[in-house]
């Protein structure tokens, strides 16, 4: 186990990481951060008229949803699926999967048809956040 704070060196709370890369040569991904500034449903959409503008192929895609614990329904005033709901209004035909954790790992990010990675803004991303979500979308290639 790993300390779980600087505070307290000797604590042997355990707690855990989990990591999904995928590769291979015709994978195309993007992914966009919703921080504390998405906070109804129009600045969702907004986040994912982002992740849209990746021109992403929605066949043979899927998509992830890494939300903090603290963005349920209490985050968006007792409405629920306010993200899901969202993601599926841009991408109705990309199935969804996903978890809530305590910190996310992610950034705004959008690499194109030619592999290189392009930030969505000017501002230098964390990896390490608290209270955001991290969607993501995979696509693996046009069949042959």
């Amino acid at each position: 186990a790993l300390p779980i704070s600087d505070s307290n060196p000797h604590s042997t709370e355990p707690f855990g990481v989990v990591g999904l890369a995928i590769s291979g040569t015709q994978v195309q991904g993007a992914t966009v951060l919703l921080g504390l500034d998405v906070y109804d449903e129009s600045t969702a959409e907004g986040a994912m008229q982002r992740l849209k503008a990746a021109n992403i192929p929605e066949q043979n895609t899927i998509g992830f949803m890494f939300a903090c614990v603290g963005r349920g329904y209490q985050y968006y005033k007792s409405k629920k699926n306010v993200e899901a709901d969202a993601f599926r209004k841009f991408f109705p035909s990309v199935p969804l999967f996903g978890f809530f954790g305590n910190g996310e790992i992610g950034c705004d990010r959008i690499v194109t048809g030619s592999f290189t990675l392009r930030e969505c803004s000017d501002i230098k991303d964390d990896l390490l956040h608290s209270y955001t979500t991290i969607m993501t979308l995979v696509h693996f290639g046009t069949p042959k």
